[in-house]
């Protein structure tokens, strides 16, 4: 159960991927989908239910991918807790580490 705190945007110089940030009491991370039909889910505030997602690095961030096996619906019931955007696990950039 999320709440979006960013609206759905189209990426630039992508053709059919939007990105939202969504986040529960703990944090927020930034959504990837390529179904126009999910931006209209995305409107600040909403809240969001989520299963079924994967997540894959993109250019050593993370983005939490919804695909055509996941659920992203609007809840059944608004949310009643604030998104912590403090602690956005997506505005950090990790790098791969060999040992």
């Amino acid at each position: 159960m999320l709440k979006c705190t960013k609206a759905a945007e189209q990426v630039e110089g992508t053709e059919g991927v939007w990105e939202a940030q969504c986040g529960d009491d703990t944090g927020v991370c930034t959504i990837s989908f390529r179904n126009k039909d999910l931006a209209d889910v995305c409107k600040v505030g909403a809240s969001i239910r989520m299963q079924n997602t994967s997540v894959r690095m993109v250019k050593g961030y993370i983005r939490v991918v919804v695909d055509k096996w996941a659920a992203f619906k609007p809840a059944d019931e608004a949310l009643e807790f604030e998104a912590n955007a403090k602690n956005d696990v997506s505005g950090v950039e990790y790098e791969l580490v060999e040992s």
